[in-house]
């Protein structure tokens, strides 16, 4: 749980696993993939690596793919490994090292794809999320503008597409822009997905999440409320009650709750989702990389509403005791 919503925006398009997965399954198909079976081996290998999070493994077995990969036979072949090996250097938190390969990235894309190609958007959006991180706002803003321009000549203004670009685009001018200028963006984003999607579609909760916050950030506090408890009832709808996709919109609701000082609200909203969190860890043995600052809150909170050590201490290890039963 955040303390403040001003830069939540790009931290919940870089770091929340469910956005994260809708942001990044757009991959482009490269052309001119001329592999070896050498290669199609390190890349399965890297795969099953970075699917078990051993990313320093999965880094080095990338880059000796991409040694094997002939960049000017194989250019498509040669992106699409590059491309992983700055996403793996991305998790290891290497931002300058990730912001050089995407520079590569999109000088090679430009070259091979051509620079009104929607690859080439894909390139640009990439390397401005780094540089976002890296604090180059105005540069990361002007790969943004130029992504989406690319992304509505390609698809067209109302392509789910495009509503992608403006999210991220909004995610950089959040730290910039006026609030206002921000949500503009968002609405239209949420207004895009709606109608390619329908409004009870998962991919929905996404964008009523992101702009419930901007609103949060605006004190618009009933308009984020109904947003927020609109998002958790469609993801309750399509994963059930228990799934960790759950945190999202239970832990912005709380948020919400905790910027209006209704701390009983926000108690039994924080409680559910780290109960979820513990469930989820306890069946998969992964804990959630939010959980330890998540419970660090909910204490927090339990003390502002006047619980003392004992009360705390009995309600924590009430919530975490199946993990000490693993």
């Amino acid at each position: 749980m955040r303390n403040s919503t001003r830069g939540c925006l790009g931290l919940m398009l870089l770091f929340s696993g469910f956005m994260h997965i809708s942001c990044l399954g757009e991959e482009a198909a490269e052309k001119n993939e001329v592999s070896s079976p050498e290669i199609e081996k390190l890349l399965l290998k890297g795969k099953d690596e970075d699917g078990q999070k051993q990313y320093k493994d999965a880094l080095s077995t990338y880059k000796e793919a991409l040694l094997l990969a002939d960049k000017s036979a194989s250019t498509g072949l040669w992106l699409k490994i590059a491309g992983r090996v700055a996403k793996v250097l991305d998790e290891l938190n290497d931002f300058k090292q990730t912001e050089a390969l995407y520079r590569e990235i999109l000088e090679t894309s430009e070259k091979f794809h051509g620079k009104e190609a929607p690859e080439t958007a894909i390139a640009l959006g990439h390397l401005a999320e780094i540089l976002r991180e890296l604090r180059k706002v105005e540069e990361a803003e002007s790969l943004l503008r130029r992504s989406l321009a690319i992304t509505e000549a390609t698809y067209g203004k109302n392509d789910p597409h495009v509503a992608l670009r403006l999210s991220r685009l909004a995610a950089v001018l959040d730290r910039t822009a006026s609030a206002k200028e921000v949500e503009a963006l968002l609405r239209r984003a949420l207004e895009i997905s709606e109608a390619a999607y329908g409004k009870n579609d998962p991919k929905i909760a996404i964008r009523l999440d992101t702009l419930a916050l901007q609103l949060i950030e605006q004190k618009d506090f009933f308009e984020a409320e109904l947003m927020l408890q609109r998002a958790l009832k469609i993801v309750e709808d399509a994963y059930g009650k228990d799934d960790p996709k759950l945190g999202n919109p239970l832990g912005e609701l709380a948020l919400l709750f905790l910027s209006t000082k209704r701390y009983h609200e926000a108690e039994p909203l924080q409680r559910r989702m780290l109960e979820i969190f513990v469930k989820d860890e306890v069946k998969t043995g992964q804990q959630n990389k939010d959980f330890r600052s998540d419970l660090k809150h909910y204490a927090d909170l339990l003390r502002q509403m006047g619980d003392t050590p004992e009360q705390i201490k009995e309600k924590v290890d009430k919530i975490t005791e199946p993990l000490r039963k693993k």
